[in-house]
């Protein structure tokens, strides 16, 4: 192809190659993305990303099944198109399956001017915008300047988590936005964390104790890994936070519970030498590096 496809890997146990495939939106003149997959309860494989329509770029969600072909029972032909606005530059960045078996997605949408919101969207099992979620499948939160969803997940609750960054509020330039809503798409709470420069957040996960632990990066404090844990039952007050780094660019991009109450977070880091490394940290419950 002479522009982008999504491209999506499927790797066997033992990382051999199980299938690689390739998805486009047919136009001749626009590039596909995917930025985020995860497994459904099917065994199937559902991402998220953009693709470039008439009015720029929306929103795409493409579902397949387990071998990795388009699943025809989501919206007839495996992908669906969401335009967030009007204005194009729309991004799905997140996606996960809901306890119902829909979908749940985020990201970003240009809806006035040159700013973005933060967009989520639910959809149904077969790939339709679910009506009873903020009555039109879609909700947007955002300021004067820009916003952006980079991870969504359901709560035990039945609603749903957000995280990304906000340039329109917040204590410095780009702040974590924190958003949580209901299951119908209302916002329940949001907040900023952050300092007096950019900080941005990739990743967010319910934990064991009802509270939240994010993952991201500050320039706040030299570009470092931030990990930031928000209080169980409280509208998103900080329990604590913790920064590991060096000298050169450090990034969170996802972090998990361990089973000893701890976390595990995966980013990216820069030697000496500026060569772009992985990063591996496990952390002990308080937010104390352990490796």
């Amino acid at each position: 192809a002479t522009n982008y496809d999504v491209w999506l890997v499927k790797l066997n146990a033992d990382l051999s190659v199980g299938f690689v495939k390739t998805f486009d939106a047919g136009a001749s003149n626009g590039n596909d993305f995917g930025y985020s997959v995860n497994l459904c309860d099917d065994n199937g494989f559902i991402i998220a990303g953009k693709t470039f329509g008439s009015n720029g770029y929306d929103m795409w969600i493409l579902k397949t099944d387990a071998a990795g072909e388009l699943d025809t029972a989501f919206d007839t032909d495996g992908k669906v198109v969401i335009d967030g606005s009007s204005n194009g530059n729309d991004a799905a960045l997140s996606i996960n399956q809901t306890y119902d078996g829909g979908y749940i997605v985020s990201g970003e949408a240009r809806t006035s001017g040159n700013s973005s919101d933060m967009i989520v969207a639910k959809l149904t099992s077969a790939g339709a915008l679910d009506n009873n979620f903020d009555t039109d499948g879609v909700a947007t939160f955002g300021g004067t300047l820009d916003e952006s969803s980079r991870f969504v997940q359901q709560t035990s609750d039945g609603g749903f988590i957000l995280v990304g960054n906000s340039f329109s509020n917040g204590s410095g330039q780009s702040d974590i936005y924190i958003v949580k809503i209901s299951p119908v798409g209302a916002k329940t709470w949001d907040t900023y964390v952050g300092g007096a420069r950019n900080d941005f957040a990739n990743c967010v996960k319910q934990t064991s104790d009802g509270g939240f632990i994010i993952v991201g990066n500050s320039y706040s404090t030299n570009s470092d890994v931030l990990v930031v844990k928000i209080f169980p039952n409280s509208q998103g007050e900080v329990e604590w936070q913790s920064t590991f780094g060096g000298d050169y660019d450090d990034v969170g991009n996802y972090i998990a519970q361990t089973n000893d109450g701890g976390y595990v977070l995966t980013g990216s880091t820069y030697t000496d030498d500026k060569m772009k490394q992985a990063l591996l940290i496990k952390l002990d419950s308080h937010g104390q590096k352990e490796f």
